[in-house]
């Protein structure tokens, strides 16, 4: 590593470089030297750096205030020179810094930053062309996303689908969702709620499941809030308990939405009790200022000063303290004691009321024993000196603040301490003892204010000196060897870690309560009293509010353990009600581990430890459940409840993976169902199958986010799914030949498979329909096309008749045979066009059939009487004459036509012959 002689020994040489160098060396030493850095810089600059002018112009807008005009002129000179960190800084100067912002200004610096491959400038430039240019360039803004997205810039990736989706025309759905998708496979968790907002918008409830998770995961409160939605009201099965866990974990992160429909579902019994309106009244600059050292912590505990704290704390401070219940002052020697203890005797035995009146009385009131009691815990030095600190001291000899609380009349005690506790650090004190007294036993407690006021009291007494002070001399008239200065900075130094410890109990007492809202503001008081630490420090400092958030997390992670090793030992025992112990386990452990939440983040190892050991013990549970009952929908119920109680990445996978087994199980049971479906009624065998594919969505997505793409459970889902519907819809088709339905479903079904059997099974299956459906379709375009031109649609009445007979038999003079007349398709212009013939082969034909008729009786007639020889020589004459030109006419071309019609060719083939009668 270089020196700073060294880099000033070549800087002084002249080398431009060097003057650089040791600018950078100035200003990034410990602590910076910004003058000799500017002094550097300047140097290099006057030399023609560029970087150097860039260095001066970024140093003149860090300035408090920034020289922005000084920024502005170095910025520029660097970007002239051609330095293409400085272009950048002048558009963002002009963009940001300057009033009003000049983004026409910023862009041509930022088009020269990104043609010069400053990577940062693609962003920048694009966001400016899409959002703050009046009228924006959205093309050109794509262009730079673009740009900005091949060096892996994710938020430029979702900015291009929103542009597809919203600002070019037309929008591009499909082009959103792809650049979507590659900004959330970058872990962009916007990308991933708006794909679930997609696949949502799109009734693609599965998918939008899944993409909300995914940002779900990520801490994305809405994502949160709508997987609640999805879970209530738009899944299959609504699973209450999931949905309102997922909408309490969005409540947590400050959701509206989600508190929103937490009171929709269970009205206000969740929110905190209105309580009384109190102003704050101890304010951290109007208490007496620290005026020593705050010793640290210690780790032994030789005087027993830890021990007696650890005490006060699980008694609750106040309630039993001696010196309130005996109504004596904290200076009280020890004969004021003993003749309190005698009064306390005498009115045991004659079983009288005690009398004495006592400040800031309790209720309610205690008997003589126990204000007895009380008094023999003073015997004991160092409970003594704890158990004077949590008591009111006097400010002077006749303190009218104690006479007046005697009187009951605490606000006039209140109002006096306040005003003295600008300038007397017991007054403080003393405002301190009774705001916590208030706060644990009055409805005050029900207002942070109260709590902050308190604690804001206490960190004036632990860090002024007068107060320990006066310990220090009760000390030593107390008298004993433990009660040394070593001993009085121990209680100093462990007391803010108690008063802390205190609040932090209450947000255990209350969880176990299953009280939210009591903890709630507890939690609350920590978070405020740290923000005012962080402005204020005193006697208390940021490290000993989140220790004290520890100790509350761990006594919750120990409780949740326990609910967990009960629920795990009930699951053994009993495995088929392993899924009420899961539930139960799940119901106690929710209002515990939203206090969890509250206290730490999610990444916090003892809260996360926390978190996995139910998640953990559930899944084994149903493991065990569905071992023994088989009962898949009642694992998919408690997976779902696991989703939002999931929050490190070990146990999310190992959730993803118990998704994916119970998934398949899904399958397999759907799969049962709709083939059992079938087999009732066939009918029913088409929406079985759609019911199916419908129902199975949400499962196979399941098991391709629990393995690797391509393994072997997904494959034997899809191939399980594709033959069962395939089977399904082959049934429906078979019994109503329903064609162009059957058809619809296969195609849905075709990308599923992956075996080759069964990829071979459903290609047949559609081959065998579509030959089937190409027979149909040809036939019905013969039956209604003309088939004499071939051309036009056949005209309903218009068509050829051909008439058909076969089986003719005889039985006497009788003869019989059956009749068939085929339809053979034809437009009314064929129509008109074969009309004229038709007519005269009509016309003729009745000639020859008369003609005939009457030849045939003039020839019976005629053997009686010889004239009608004449007729019956004239009818036949007629007959050959009408059927010569019957002749005449040639072949029948519409006849010829007809008999090639293949329904008509497919008859004659048969045995039909031509004619509705046989000759």
């Amino acid at each position: 590593m270089t020196t700073r002689e060294e880099h000033e020994r070549a800087a002084a040489t002249g080398d431009v470089e060097a003057m650089h160098d040791f600018g950078q060396f100035l200003e990034r030493s410990t602590p910076p030297d910004i003058p000799g850095a500017l002094d550097w810089y300047g140097r290099a600059a006057a030399s023609g750096h560029r970087c150097a002018m860039n260095d001066l112009g970024r140093l003149a807008e860090a300035e408090n205030p920034p020289d922005l005009k000084s920024a502005r002129e170095w910025y520029e000179r660097g970007a002239i020179a051609g330095d293409a960190t400085a272009m950048y800084n002048m558009a963002g100067l002009l963009a940001d810094r300057t009033t009003p912002p000049d983004p026409a200004g910023a862009r041509p610096w930022y088009e020269r930053a990104a043609s010069a491959q400053y990577q940062d400038a693609y962003f920048k430039l694009a966001y400016l062309l899409a959002e703050r240019l009046d009228p924006p360039d959205p093309a050109a803004a794509r262009k730079w996303y673009e740009k900005a997205a091949e060096h892996g810039d994710a938020v430029a990736m979702y900015n291009i689908g929103q542009l597809y989706r919203y600002t070019l025309q037309p929008n591009d759905p499909v082009a959103a969702r792809h650049w979507y998708e590659r900004a959330a496979a970058d872990g962009y968790t916007n990308a991933k709620f708006t794909l679930g907002l997609m696949s949502e918008a799109g009734n693609d409830v599965p998918d939008a499941l899944l993409w909300y998770e995914k940002a779900a995961a990520d801490g994305h409160a809405g994502a949160m809030n709508n997987l609640g939605t999805l879970l209530e009201v738009k899944v299959d099965k609504p699973n209450l308990p999931a949905a309102t866990e997922w909408y309490e974990r969005a409540a947590l992160a400050d959701n509206p939405n989600a508190k929103t429909n937490l009171t929709r579902l269970r009205g206000d019994g969740d929110a905190a009790p209105a309580g009384p309106s109190v102003e704050r009244t101890v304010l951290p600059d109007r208490v007496v200022r620290a005026t020593g050292g705050i010793p640290p912590k210690s780790g032994a505990d030789s005087s027993g000063i830890g021990a007696a704290l650890d005490a006060l704390v699980e008694d609750t401070p106040y309630r039993h303290n001696p010196f309130r219940l005996a109504g004596l002052q904290t200076d009280a020697d020890s004969r004021q004691v003993r003749k309190r203890v005698t009064e306390l005797e005498a009115a045991e035995k004659l079983g009288a009321a005690l009398t004495r009146t006592t400040a800031l009385a309790v209720s309610p009131a205690p008997d003589a024993a126990d204000v007895k009691a009380a008094l023999n815990r003073l015997r004991e030095p160092v409970n003594r000196l704890v158990q004077e600190l949590f008591w009111l001291w006097p400010c002077t000899d006749d303190d009218p603040a104690l006479a007046a609380l005697f009187r009951d009349d605490t606000a006039a005690a209140e109002q006096i301490w306040l005003d003295r506790m600008g300038q007397d650090a017991i007054a403080a004190h003393n405002i301190a003892v009774l705001r916590h007294i208030q706060g644990l036993e009055t409805s005050r407690g029900q207002a942070a204010e109260t709590w902050l006021d308190a604690l804001t009291a206490w960190g004036s007494a632990v860090g002024a000196d007068a107060v320990w002070n006066r310990l220090r001399d009760r000390a030593s008239r107390i008298d004993d060897r433990r009660l040394d200065t070593a001993a009085v900075d121990e209680l100093r130094g462990a007391l803010p870690a108690m008063l802390l410890r205190i609040q932090a109990a209450l947000i255990v007492n209350a969880t176990a309560e299953d009280d939210f809202a009591a903890a709630d503001l507890h939690i609350t008081v920590l978070d405020r009293f740290a923000d005012q630490v962080e402005t204020h420090p005193g006697g208390f400092d940021a490290g000993a509010i989140d220790d004290a958030r520890g100790w509350a997390v761990r006594k919750l992670a120990a409780r949740l353990k326990s609910i967990a090793d009960e629920a795990h030992r009930a699951g053994s025992q009993r495995p088929a009600e392993a899924a009420q112990a899961v539930h139960r386990m799940l119901d106690r452990a929710r209002v515990p581990l939203r206090v969890i939440d509250r206290l730490r983040p999610p990444t916090d190892p003892l809260g996360a430890g926390a978190h996995d050991d139910i998640v953990g013990t559930a899944i084994v549970c149903d493991i065990q459940h569905y071992n023994e009952v088989r009962d898949i929908a009642s694992s998919v119920a408690m997976l779902e409840r696991l989703g939002p109680i999931a929050t490190t990445t070990a146990i999310r996978d190992r959730l993803a993976k118990e998704w994916s087994a119970a998934a398949t199980l899904q399958v397999d049971k759907l799969c049962a169902e709709a083939r059992s479906s079938t087999e009732a009624n066939k009918k029913q065998g088409l929406q079985a199958a759609r019911d199916l594919l419908d129902r199975t969505r949400l499962p196979l997505a399941r098991i391709r986010a629990g393995e690797d793409p391509g393994g072997e459970r997904i494959a034997r889902a899809q191939d399980h799914i594709a033959t069962t519907a395939t089977s399904c819809a082959v049934s429906y088709c078979n019994d109503t030949g329903d064609l162009e339905s059957t058809e619809q479903v296969l195609h849905r079904i075709q990308p599923l498979p992956v075996g080759g059997e069964t990829r071979t099974f459903v290609q047949e299956q559609i081959a065998v329909l579509a030959g089937m459906l190409g027979e149909r379709n040809a036939a019905a375009r013969l039956r209604n096309t003309c088939w004499f031109c071939q051309d036009r649609p056949a005209t309903q009445g218009q068509h050829y008749p051909f008439g058909l007979h076969r089986d003719v038999t005889y039985s006497g003079n009788t003869k019989r045979w059956r009749t068939l007349t085929v339809e053979v398709p034809r437009c009314d212009r064929c129509r008109q066009l074969h009309l004229p013939d038709e007519t005269k082969r009509r016309q003729l034909g009745t000639a020859v059939t008369l003609a005939s008729v009457g030849a045939f009786f003039s020839l019976i007639f005629g053997f009686a009487v010889h004239p009608l020889f004449v007729i019956t020589a004239i009818c036949v004459i007629v007959a050959i004459g009408a059927g010569i030109a019957k002749l005449s006419l040639g072949t029948d071309g519409v006849e010829n036509r007809a008999m090639t019609y293949p329904p008509l060719t497919e008859l004659l083939g048969q045995g039909w012959r031509k004619g509705e009668r046989p000759a």
